[in-house]
């Protein structure tokens, strides 16, 4: 599969039920010098190889995409299923009112009605994550 087949993954469209797109979520620092974030990324790295039984983020879109109803229906599985690692899913539906931006740790979630942009941050910035927009904090 090539690059522009992989998007497909990542945002979709399923006519007359809803349409979603996946962004990459900040990464969990348990560090905070700069120096030590490829051993916070590795960590990272391994911790979703550890966690087999948990689905990756972009085939839970794909599976949302293929088994879901309605907004309602694919935003409950983005919001519960256990996953291997955090992200973020904007989401909307055929009404005025059905649009989300899902914020996903491996557990938990925080759902967004109103401000449904989304820039690789959570909103707000949340300890002990660095988003990947923003320069990480000056060491004085």
């Amino acid at each position: 599969m090539t690059w522009p087949g992989y998007v497909g993954v990542l945002t979709a469209l399923a006519p007359g039920r809803f349409a979603s797109a996946l962004n990459q979520a900040p990464m969990r620092r348990r560090t905070e010098h700069p120096w030590l974030r490829p051993c916070d990324f590795a960590l990272n790295a391994a911790r979703v190889w550890s966690r087999d039984a948990r689905m990756p983020p972009d085939q839970l879109l794909r599976l949302v995409f293929e088994t879901s109803a309605d907004f309602a229906a694919a935003r409950e599985t983005l919001q519960r299923t256990p996953l291997s690692r955090a992200v973020i899913y904007t989401l909307v539906g055929c009404a005025p009112h059905e649009r989300c931006v899902i914020e996903r740790t491996e557990d938990a979630f925080v759902s967004r009605e109103d401000d449904t942009a989304a820039a690789n941050d959570w909103v707000p910035n949340r300890p002990g994550w660095e988003g990947i927009a923003r320069s990480p904090k000056p060491r004085a």
